[in-house]
């Protein structure tokens, strides 16, 4: 079963294809899912989050924000109390009025210190996906001089595949030694910098990000966090909840046991969210 810490489908699908999409979730069998809700394709209204919740579904489901930034306008430490949100990031690809992402040099500002102040205070954890090297490593310091729990939601290693979105080995034992857990996403130019956009590869490709992230950190720091919706390209044989078993078989013969198997899909989620329960 899998423990999906990024899905984007409340903000990137309409209610037609939602509701489709729901029906598939529920033949496959999540153990559970986080459903971010992307603000960068939000109207200004939209951006109040008022019409986003849970859809009521047999198994965990969660809400996160991915770039608050894009909330800036609005009242951040409400919508944090009201959204309650399993973690927040604090850019997309560009630059914001809190930080750089992965598109910019930038770094985090004054504006994205105190964000991730709030974020603290409100018992969310600080995902640290889409942000610019810069703004990486200064958010990681600023989450540690404040507390707050930190992740990364849906990414892939840069040793790997040399994108901006992937991060580097020392950003995932960073990471790891501050109790974080790192999603591996479903987004084949992430895992192969040799494709464009729009291009697929082999989840044998996949499994080589588990793998590797599993041999610089290790079994308890590594995670699914698909992206699902927020691509329209899955490598070949992963589209879908329940094709993770066949993944499950890959990373068999790769040598990894059921048991770190179970772990990286669905226990280090399920662990993180107990930790930051205690905070």
């Amino acid at each position: 079963m899998i423990y999906d810490l990024h899905n984007d489908m409340l903000t990137a699908a309409n209610a037609e294809i939602i509701t489709k999409a729901l029906a598939e979730y529920e033949t496959d069998r999540p153990c559970g899912i986080i459903f971010a809700i992307w603000t960068t394709c939000l109207s200004n209204e939209d951006k109040k989050l008022n019409r986003y919740s849970l859809p009521s579904v047999p198994y965990d489901a969660r809400l996160a924000i991915e770039d608050l930034g894009g909330l800036i306008s609005h009242d951040i430490r409400e919508i944090l109390e009201r959204m309650r949100p399993v973690y927040v990031s604090l850019t997309w690809n560009g630059e914001n009025a809190l930080a750089g992402g992965c598109g910019s040099d930038s770094g985090l500002t004054g504006a994205g210190i105190t964000a991730v102040k709030h974020i603290a205070e409100s018992g969310a954890a600080l995902d640290l996906s889409h942000l610019s090297d810069k703004s990486f490593f200064q958010a990681l310091d600023c989450a540690t001089a404040c507390r707050c729990t930190v992740m990364v939601s849906h990414s892939a290693s840069r040793a790997l595949a040399d994108h901006p979105r992937c991060i580097t080995d020392e950003m995932a034992k960073l990471l790891a030694a501050a109790g974080g857990i790192i999603g591996v996403a479903a987004v084949p130019n992430f895992l192969d910098d040799k494709l464009q956009y729009g291009e697929t590869c082999h989840r044998s490709r996949y499994a080589d990000h588990i793998i590797h992230l599993c041999e610089v950190t290790s079994v308890d720091n590594v995670a699914i966090g698909t992206d699902f919706f927020g691509t329209e390209y899955y490598p070949d044989g992963l589209g879908r909840y329940s094709d993770f078993e066949f993944l499950r078989y890959d990373l068999n013969k790769r040598g990894l046991s059921d048991k770190d198997i179970d772990a990286i899909f669905c226990g280090n989620v399920k662990k993180f969210l107990q930790f930051r329960s205690r905070i």
